[in-house]
């Protein structure tokens, strides 16, 4: 099979975009029990190689709306530009 017939066939569990471009910020995804290590450092890799950047949390202990934030973009919510604001699930929010 191909590396786009690979591709083609991934879901995931987030996209966090900038909302003024649509650019990709990262490949969120959130592990549970059922998650494999090895297929998932394998997925990464192959998103990686895509060009994305891929974040992981555990299910169990996602991070506020803040957090989520800082990680994905850098900056404290005060300083960020509006454009950069990455959508967040409001299942996140404090």
């Amino acid at each position: 099979m191909s590396v786009r017939g690979t591709f083609s066939q991934k879901v995931v569990d987030f996209v966090a975009q900038d909302r003024g471009t649509g650019t990709v910020l990262a490949i969120i995804e959130l592990d549970d029990r059922t998650h494999d290590s090895a297929k998932d450092e394998k997925r990464d890799a192959m998103l990686r190689q895509g060009g994305y950047r891929v974040v992981r949390w555990q299910s169990t202990a996602k991070p506020d709306a803040s957090s989520i934030r800082q990680s994905l973009v850098g900056t404290a919510p005060s300083a960020r530009s509006p454009s950069v604001i990455p959508k967040v699930d409001p299942t996140f929010a404090d």
